[in-house]
């Protein structure tokens, strides 16, 4: 049986890079979502208009507000494009080309995607040889069941790496791990994600909370 060990995540250089990385994601993900309200709403409001067509209060200043709504509805997409642009654009380094190069056509089963990983790491001079954190990373860019969206078919059984995706999950893994070594602080996570990565309480600290509420 196959030993792994664990990974000294302590490098300040590789956790800044997590945490910038995780940081645009997080941000991605928050203005998405705003966007998307906001939307939304427009869109219900021509809904709740659109429904008065046949109707005693079908009117030319209805059918102009229609239209004004769906501009609006433009409007804010093209808005959330640019915010999204602006404000959340993660710059790839050389080193992520690399690995996006590397992992070209690639099967997930190629043990070539492993060793791409282990390049990454060693531009931080951050061995995962043999680890547990190799074995997570690798786990996530083929994992079929758990990020069955991650990855797609050549038309024969083997599974081919989507390389873009795997890059998103190297980050994400590595990021998950920095939290819960305490490498990144869970404590300055965006509320969006603290209580994914926040730790999780002792039993005997939980039942000596339960017994003060008592």
């Amino acid at each position: 049986m196959k030993k792994f060990r664990n990974v000294d995540l302590f490098n300040l250089s590789m956790t800044t890079r997590i945490n910038e990385y995780a940081q645009c994601r997080i941000l991605r993900k928050k203005i998405g979502l705003e966007y998307a309200e906001r939307i939304a709403a427009v869109k219900a409001s021509v809904e709740g208009l659109a429904k008065l067509e046949g109707s005693a209060l079908w009117n030319e200043s209805v059918k102009d507000e229609i239209e004004k709504k769906q501009a609006e509805i433009l409007r804010l997409e093209d808005e959330r494009k640019e915010q999204l642009k602006k404000d959340a654009t993660f710059t790839l380094t050389k080193a992520d080309r690399g690995f996006k190069k590397a992992l070209h056509g690639l099967h997930c089963d190629d043990d070539k995607v492993a060793l791409a990983v282990v390049e990454w790491f060693d531009q931080y001079s951050v061995d995962v040889r043999s680890s547990y954190l190799l074995k997570d990373i690798l786990r996530a860019i083929g994992g079929k069941e758990s990020f069955g969206e991650l990855v797609s078919t050549d038309g024969r059984n083997a599974v081919v790496v989507d390389e873009t995706r795997a890059l998103n999950m190297l980050y994400w893994v590595t990021f998950g791990a920095c939290v819960e070594k305490g490498a990144i602080k869970a404590a300055v996570l965006p509320e969006i994600i603290r209580e994914k990565y926040a730790p999780k309480p002792k039993k005997s600290a939980k039942k000596d909370a339960e017994k003060v509420a008592a």
